[in-house]
């Protein structure tokens, strides 16, 4: 989820059929606002899921039992590691930071709207895209450095 901003509903029910090798994409075609996307796989993506061992449909499956994750078993597990890792990051959190860091990196707010399903850029922009305090400090000190120039 990290790797591609995806909703926790749609990585929990990820299928083989939608992950696209060749295009380095994963198809959603029933989304939380109805349209279809497409979101992009980062090579980290495409590595994790190369080396993903295969069993039935889905691609995140329970290991012990093989059956498919759902809402309700997904949860225990997380709540394990997070405590684990004195944590409170919760698993939508990694769809914030996916938007931050393309935000960060000079995506357009266009398109970082359209690969999370968002139908406002202005929603994107306010509730997801926002920049850290320490990158807002580094760009506006890069302005300066080169008014100086």
């Amino acid at each position: 989820m990290r790797e591609t901003g995806c909703r926790r509903g749609e990585a929990i029910g990820l299928t083989w059929r939608q992950v696209d090798y060749a295009r380095a994409v994963v198809n959603f075609n029933l989304t939380k606002n109805g349209r279809a996307r497409q979101v992009p796989l980062t090579s980290a993506a495409l590595v994790a899921l190369s080396a993903m061992p295969r069993h039935g449909a889905t691609v995140f499956y329970h290991p012990d039992t093989l059956k498919p994750w759902n809402e309700s078993t997904i949860k225990k597990p997380w709540l394990r590691a997070r405590k684990k890792a004195n944590s409170t990051l919760r698993i939508h959190d990694l769809r914030h930071a996916y938007a931050i860091k393309l935000a960060e990196s000079g995506c357009p707010m266009h398109f970082i709207s359209e690969v999370l399903g968002h139908s406002s850029t202005e929603f994107t922009r306010k509730v997801y895209a926002r920049f850290s305090p320490e990158s807002a400090s580094r760009a506006v000190l890069r302005v300066l450095e080169a008014a100086r120039g």
